[in-house]
């Protein structure tokens, strides 16, 4: 199973990749849960053990505070202009932490989770939780979530056009031929302007100061 601190850990570490502001405490955890429902869909399997609630605001895990505080995260109220604004905030785990049971799938899931979200309005990521991710679709409040439910992710198909090689001939002799008249223009055209001709001369000739220049910087 995958370690909830080293999951937590690397998403902060993607904020401060994309110079994003750390994020708040409601994003994290949704974040948090993008993730399982992300790595569900690829792996068929939960990558934790966490059960994850319909509660006020969405999806939520009652044992998530606890496991986060066990490795070393806290959530941080600070001041701001409309009132109080809580964030999480690690403690020096985070700058330490080795990612142990993460592999490169982990790494990938989060790093398109923070570019896609971490940055966007939070009621944009509450309506995506909301009305698309498969376990809120069908919950009734207060229900535990059901992750079976998830869509493996539709492939990708290679769509082949079958092209008798009898209309394929002519088409490859016209392109030959087009091809080869356009190099034939190509060697007809000049280019009259040159950067010396098309600048006028105190664009193009060296700039030279006064040896006895002086030159003050006033930085306000």
């Amino acid at each position: 199973m995958k370690d909830i601190g080293e999951i937590a850990t690397l998403i902060l570490r993607r904020f401060e990749e994309e110079r994003f502001l750390a994020p708040g405490v409601t994003k994290f955890i949704k974040l948090l849960y993008l993730y399982e429902v992300e790595y569900c869909r690829r792996e068929q399997k939960k990558p934790t053990e966490l059960k994850w609630f319909f509660l006020h605001f969405g999806p939520y895990s009652p044992a998530l505070a606890d496991e986060l505080r066990k490795k070393g995260f806290f959530f941080e109220e600070e001041e701001i202009e409309r009132g109080t604004f809580k964030k999480a905030r690690p403690s020096t785990y985070y700058e330490d932490a080795q990612l142990n049971t993460l592999d490169l799938t982990d790494e990938i899931i989060l790093y398109q989770l923070v570019k896609r979200w971490g940055d966007e309005d939070l009621k944009k990521i509450l309506d995506y939780v909301y009305y698309e991710t498969e376990p809120m679709e069908e919950a009734t409040r207060g229900s535990v979530l059901d992750f079976t439910k998830i869509n493996p992710p539709i492939p990708r198909t290679k769509i082949k056009a079958h092209i008798p090689d009898k209309e394929l001939r002519p088409l490859r002799y016209r392109l030959d031929q087009r091809f080869a008249a356009l190099a034939e223009d190509r060697k007809h055209i000049e280019c009259p302007i040159t950067p010396e001709s098309f600048y006028p001369p105190y664009l193009t000739e060296p700039l030279t100061l006064p040896k006895k220049l002086k030159v003050k910087f006033r930085i306000k």
